[in-house]
């Protein structure tokens, strides 16, 4: 039996400026953006092209980005999907939503994603236009659990703090949906959330996680 878990969020924004996606891009530009926040505000070797093994087992930014620390092992800690359907520009006001992913043991960083989107969305993303890349807002967090149809609010709009979901994925849960006539992996593809911290709060261009390890 697999004990491999997935920490899944759904990241519901509102744009403040425009945002320039690039359709198909929008990916790559949002995994960038995200990348480049969390070398800047957690790694102080960012600058070093071969930074010392002490460092890049401890250094959050490094666990997750560098995918080839142990020679012979890669890993991917996370994955992104853009907001769908595919859009060129998002306007002042509309809202679009877009998830990451997080696998195994990669839900212990879930406190710096969360301060890393702000931020994010603070600096901007996307092409620059004007001098700038396209602003938004985060106005809500989600998580869900697709096998057990359980989803629960990690941010609600107007409130500065995330909650620690209580139910996450079990491998149960998944040998389940396979005799449920509800599930459908094309809709409901494997989703799930791993609680790590009891309270932090989400800050937009904050660089202090405040909250302690559950």
């Amino acid at each position: 039996m697999t004990n491999l878990t997935y920490t899944h969020l759904t990241f519901d924004c509102i744009t403040d400026t425009p945002i320039h996606l690039g359709v198909y891009w929008a990916g790559n530009r949002l995994r960038g953006a995200l990348a480049n926040i969390l070398r800047r505000t957690v790694c102080p070797e960012q600058h070093n092209p071969n930074p010392p093994r002490q460092h890049t087992v401890t250094c959050p930014a490094c666990w997750l980005l560098n995918h080839k620390l142990d020679p012979g092992h890669a890993r991917r800690a996370y994955s992104i999907v853009p907001p769908l359907p595919a859009q060129e520009t998002v306007h002042p006001g509309q809202r679009f939503t877009f998830t990451i992913t997080l696998f195994g043991e990669g839900w212990q960083f879930l406190p710096y994603f969360v301060l890393a989107v702000g931020e994010m969305g603070c600096t901007g993303v996307g092409q620059w236009r004007d001098g700038a890349r396209g602003a938004f807002t985060v106005a809500a967090i989600t998580a869900r659990n697709p096998f057990t149809n359980h989803t629960e609010v990690l941010l609600e709009p107007g409130s500065d703090y995330i909650k620690v979901p209580e139910h996450p994925i079990t491998w149960p849960d998944a040998l389940y949906s396979q005799f449920s006539s509800n599930y459908s992996p094309l809709l409901n593809p494997i989703k799930s959330y791993q609680p790590t911290i009891s309270q932090s709060r989400i800050s937009c261009c904050s660089s202090q996680v405040k909250g302690k390890a559950s």
